[in-house]
């Protein structure tokens, strides 16, 4: 996915794309009726987060930050999702 950003744009922090849509989408998947149940999924999800994925992530990042760098004060297109 490519999404169009301002180069001052405080988006660019590693895991914003794409890192917090797994772990929720992990804790959130089933429905959690004790509440510490639904206060545990996230901190399960992050933890079953796999190195090679975590490191796709850091790689994206740095592309979206080299792409800001060139940008020099423009608008940038960044690849987001990893």
């Amino acid at each position: 996915m490519s999404e169009i950003k301002e180069a001052n744009s405080p988006n660019l922090e590693p895991m914003d794309c794409t890192v917090w849509a797994v772990v929720e989408a992990k804790a959130c998947g089933k429905p959690h009726r004790p509440v510490d149940s639904l206060k545990e999924a996230p901190q399960e999800a992050w933890h079953e987060l796999n190195a090679p994925y975590l490191r796709a992530t850091v790689d994206a990042f740095l592309k979206r930050l080299k792409a800001r760098i060139d940008a020099d004060g423009d608008i940038f297109e960044s690849q987001c999702c990893v």
